[in-house]
């Protein structure tokens, strides 16, 4: 039994690494790109308005680990895009709109309730208005010190490649299906040593050309601080110019 188990642990290291060396993170990119595209990644570019209406859930008591149980809380989210540079989430309490999140040209700025707005000044690490997964993956690799490929892990029951990306000022984690590699999870933070929030993304729907999660999970040290799911979605559709207009 030794030997053969010996045997099956020697094959089940040779068929690792094999999977490895037949993948490089260019050729798992270009997959994923592949795939959430139909092959064609222009399909993105060729999005110039999205209008999204997602369903949220928010507890702070599982991001802080505290357990206040008012910090607890159902939203209704409205996402609205035009590219390339203007965007607007808006978020609803029981129907009640509590705030707005503006990107329109240079400008970032909070409104909460019926206060008056908050100008949030950027810090270039992250994407400056909403973009869809692959775009935003493809900006941080182009935009990376480094790229490498770190192994397969089992994220839950799914085997993925761990792609290690390096820009300023943080690190990356990019967990690509093994099978489908389609992006199953992904997290950044500034340093390897911290702990940071694990987001999951799934339930993929074709809408036009392209493929889109329409589920998103996000948790740390194992507890489920935010999740939302996508209710409706229209690309290409007008938007009206006024709910850009930064109402004071």
């Amino acid at each position: 039994m030794l030997v053969f188990g010996n045997c099956f642990v020697g094959v089940f290291l040779i068929i690792s690494h094999l999977q490895l060396a037949a993948q490089t993170p260019t050729e798992i990119l270009n997959k994923y790109y592949d795939t959430v595209s139909f092959g064609d990644f222009e399909n993105w570019s060729k999005i110039r308005t999205a209008s999204i209406e997602l369903n949220s859930f928010y507890n702070q008591n599982s991001f802080e680990g505290t357990k206040n149980s008012s910090q607890n809380g159902l939203l209704k989210g409205f996402i609205y895009r035009i590219w390339p540079d203007s965007c607007v989430i808006e978020s609803f309490v029981d129907s009640l709109q509590v705030s707005r999140l503006y990107h329109v040209g240079k400008k970032q700025l909070f409104v909460y309730n019926n206060m008056p707005p908050v100008e949030m000044a950027g810090d270039g690490l992250y994407e400056p208005y909403f973009e869809f997964d692959p775009v935003m993956v493809k900006h941080t690799v182009q935009r990376s010190k480094s790229v490498r490929l770190m192994g397969i892990e089992k994220m839950d029951s799914v085997q993925c490649y761990n792609l290690r990306v390096v820009t300023k000022g943080l690190v990356w984690h990019f967990y690509f299906n093994t099978k489908t590699f389609l992006l199953e999870y992904w997290s950044n933070s500034q340093t390897d040593e911290e702990n940071p929030a694990l987001t999951k993304v799934y339930n993929y729907k074709r809408v036009e050309n392209v493929l889109i999660p329409f589920s998103e999970l996000k948790k740390r040290n194992n507890s489920v601080f935010y999740s939302s799911e996508i209710v409706q979605i229209s690309l290409n559709a007008f938007i009206d110019p006024k709910k850009f207009e930064i109402k004071e």
